[in-house]
């Protein structure tokens, strides 16, 4: 269409508009056959032809300029959040920060308990030695020992040129020491000849065997003792010895003084003793160390500890009964330890008694309970209790 319209523009007629194809058809002007009024004729319109085919599409023009920006539209709702995305992977650790001033030392707690000691370390490693004290004085040289024979000199051979010094040969391994020689006496000292012109030094003798060791000589007093060397590191904890033997038993000590025994007695006379009702326990000999004491009459409270208990009852019956007594304690009755009796005929008396050790392990009240289908009258029931406090402790 944009080449249709451009070919137009150049031809006898002009286009209306691009919408719109031109009403004529004139063959383009010529100015040599028609006049220059003919340019713009315009005639009726033909019959549109069919569409020829769509020529190809021309080269894209240069890109125009850019337009100015145009206002910004209001900004759009907020969408929903949408899922938070993978972590990512950490990055590199920062540099370390400086290290922060030292706080202040907080308070010293209160020393806690010792704990146990622990096993013994190993021996640690010796610590460096200390400096060598001072030098103690000489003592007294020894007596010389007694001066062996001298031998006999053998002829001095003709000094030769002194050669020049080769080199040091490796030192050769020392040989036995050969026996010494007996010591020749000492001749008479000749007098003493004018002194000679010094001659060159000779070559080292052979050294001669060593003289005997001279008796030792006194020992000097000790040097003053040097300053003691800082202490090494303490070595690991060494592993524990045996135990040794036990020693022997010391003597026993003398006896002291025993304590004083603590003890309580109770009775009851001409009492009325009722089925199923606590005999009612009258002091006679209290105890003053409260170990035995008594909450009412019929109650007594023991102390924790090992007791021995001692009791009778006795019951006149006017007809043929029995009768059951129950000592209760440490929260329980115990039958074991009671008196029972029975009697076949009228006007006989039921008696009986119970020793026994009571332990009780903490704090116990004691009572005795009188059982019987019959009820003893008044003037007819007796009881004797003594209770006594062991030594024992455990």
């Amino acid at each position: 269409m944009d080449d249709l319209y451009r070919y137009l523009q150049t031809s006898c007629c002009r286009p209306i508009s691009r919408s719109f194809l031109p009403l004529c058809s004139c063959p383009r002007w010529n100015p040599a056959l028609e006049p220059a009024s003919a340019k713009g004729c315009f005639r009726s319109a033909g019959h549109t032809g069919p569409t020829g085919a769509t020529g190809p599409r021309g080269a894209v023009g240069p890109a125009g300029e850019e337009g100015a920006t145009g206002p910004t539209g209001p900004t759009g709702a907020t969408g929903e959040r949408g899922a938070t995305g993978p972590t990512g992977a950490a990055g590199a650790a920062g540099a370390t920060g400086a290290t922060g001033a030292t706080g202040p030392t907080g308070a010293t707690g209160e020393r806690g308990i010792a704990g146990p000691t622990g096993a013994a370390g190993e021996r640690g490693a010796t610590g460096p030695t200390g400096a060598t004290g001072t030098t103690g004085a000489t003592g007294a040289t020894g007596p010389a020992g007694t001066a062996g024979e001298r031998g006999v000199a053998g002829p001095t051979g003709a000094t030769g040129e002194r050669g020049a010094t080769g080199p040091a040969g490796a030192a050769g391994e020392r040989g036995a020491t050969g026996p010494t020689g007996a010591t020749g006496a000492t001749g008479a000292t000749g007098a003493t000849g004018a002194t000679g012109a010094t001659g060159e030094r000779g070559l080292p003798g052979v050294t001669g065997a060593t003289g005997a060791v001279g008796l030792r000589g006194a020992t000097g007093p000790t040097g003053a003792t040097g300053a003691t060397g800082p202490a090494g590191p303490a070595g690991e904890a060494g592993v524990t010895g045996a135990r040794g033997i036990s020693g022997a038993t010391g003597p026993t000590g003398p006896a002291g003084t025993p304590p004083d025994d603590v003890f309580a007695s109770f009775m009851n006379f001409s009492a009325i003793f009722t089925n199923g009702i606590l005999i009612p326990m009258l002091p006679v000999v209290t105890d003053p160390t409260g170990a035995i004491t008594e909450t009412d009459t019929t109650h007594i409270r023991l102390a924790a500890g090992y007791y021995l208990i001692s009791y009778s009852v006795s019951a006149l019956f006017q007809v043929a009964s029995y009768m059951q007594i129950t000592p209760f304690y440490n929260g329980a009755p115990h039958l074991d330890f009671g008196i029972y009796f029975a009697t076949s005929a009228n006007g006989v008396s039921a008696t009986g008694s119970a020793h026994f050790i009571l332990y009780a392990p903490t704090e116990t009240t004691f009572t005795l309970t009188f059982s019987s289908p019959t009820n003893v009258r008044d003037t007819d029931g007796t009881l004797n209790l003594t209770i006594l406090k062991l030594r024992r402790t455990t």
